[in-house]
C-alpha cells in the first residue's frame, strides 16, 4: 500500500521543512510549498496527486482558507488540516467536514493525532 500523501503549504521555510520531516517519519510521503501559487502549480503539475494537505491560514500570496477552497473545488476527496498561530477565526469563509484546524504551535504528537483524526472516514 502507497503511503498517503500529504502537501504542506507554509511559508516559513524553516517550519515547513521540520513538518515535512516529522510527517516522513510517521510514514507519509510530504512534499512542501511556500505558498498558495507554488502549492496550486504543485497540485496542477502533480501526476500522482495529493490526499492530505496542511494549509498555513496566513499564506503572503492568499489566505489559506482560500487555498483549501480551491483545492476542494479541484478535489473534493481532499482532507485539510488549516494551521495558525492566532485562534480560529470566526469569519473562516471554508464549511466543510473535510476541513480541521491545528492551532501553532503545535507538539509533533499533536500533529499525528490529527492527521489520524482527519484520515478516519
Amino acid at each position: 500500500m502507497a503511503p498517503v500523501r500529504v502537501l504542506v503549504v507554509e511559508d516559513e521555510p524553516d517550519l515547513c521543512d521540520l513538518i515535512q520531516r516529522h510527517l516522513r517519519r510517521l510514514g507519509y510521503e510530504a512534499a512542501g510549498a511556500k505558498s498558495a501559487g507554488e502549492a496550486l502549480e504543485i497540485i496542477q503539475n502533480d501526476s500522482r496527486g495529493f490526499s492530505r494537505f496542511l494549509v498555513d491560514l496566513s499564506l503572503p500570496d492568499m489566505p489559506g482558507d482560500e487555498l483549501a477552497e480551491r483545492i476542494l473545488r479541484a478535489q473534493p476527496s481532499a482532507k485539510i488540516l488549516l494551521t495558525s498561530g492566532y485562534a480560529l477565526p470566526a469569519a473562516i469563509r471554508v464549511k466543510s467536514e473535510r476541513v480541521s484546524f491545528l492551532q501553532k504551535p503545535f507538539p509533533p504528537k499533536r500533529l499525528e493525532e490529527a492527521l489520524k483524526v482527519l484520515s478516519e472516514d
